[in-house]
């Protein structure tokens, strides 16, 4: 049998031919390619670990392949996508119709927990940017500006929240293209509706602070602000 190096972010792994196939590739045993991330031609896919009856391996993140050949272009620079993750889901990745970039989407209880761009060539990753994190700063700090006492004692008792929570705040970011990709392939610039919220559960003991943000991004991950607005409507879909 052929024998496969596969180097999961400073892991090497090495593995005979064995069950993980999909998509007529032979993967490393756990592994998998879910058919929801593979690009339109169906050449390039992302992995995912299932981890039904054994834990991923220590470090390892989610790699991009090229399916008929195995040959990895590198790892997302993201928590490892796993087939049961506790309120996270793998969200269908965007590709462009060429398959040069790819939008990698995991959905969270609150809001997505990874939003990151991605440019492939020459067989490997070209750059990375993490567009979560970029518009949660956006929002985060037109919100401190607004109201900038408020924003204070939420990020004073915000301790407990655990670190999803950015300054005590959950933000969840929607893509304005339909998530499943039925509209077609991604395109530019990227539409974002962003929300932010102090109060999750709508707990009487905790400060209302809400904003919301449209904003625009393009293909090297500038972003520009359509519009900000503090208040909770449109409403978000997470809470």
């Amino acid at each position: 049998m052929k024998q496969t190096s596969w180097v999961i972010f400073g892991l090497i792994v090495l593995v005979f031919a064995s069950p993980g196939s999909a998509n007529g590739q032979t993967l490393p045993k756990g592994w998998f390619i879910p058919d929801t991330t593979l690009s339109p031609d169906h050449k390039y896919g992302v992995t995912a670990f299932d981890n039904t009856d054994s834990d991923a391996p220590d470090n390892a993140k989610s790699q991009i392949v090229e399916v008929k050949t195995g040959h990895l272009l590198g790892a997302i620079q993201a928590d490892l996508a796993m087939k049961n993750m506790n309120h996270d889901e793998i969200v269908p990745t965007r590709w462009t119709a060429d398959d040069s970039t790819l939008l990698w989407q995991v959905d969270g209880k609150w809001g997505f927990s990874d939003i990151v761009l991605v440019t492939i060539g020459d067989g490997k990753i070209q750059s990375q940017i993490d567009l979560l994190d970029l518009l949660q700063k956006e929002i985060l700090k037109r919100t401190r500006e607004a109201t900038p006492n408020n924003y204070a004692k939420i990020k004073a008792t915000s301790g407990d929240y655990g670190s999803w929570y950015k300054d005590g705040f959950a933000v969840d970011c929607v893509l304005d293209q339909k998530g499943d990709g039925t509209d077609g392939p991604l395109k530019f610039p990227l539409i974002y509706h962003v929300f932010l919220t102090s109060n999750t559960k709508g707990m009487d003991d905790i400060i209302n602070v809400n904003s919301r943000m449209t904003a625009s991004v393009s293909k090297d991950g500038t972003i520009h602000v359509d519009n900000f607005h503090m208040g909770n409507k449109p409403p978000a879909r997470t809470w």
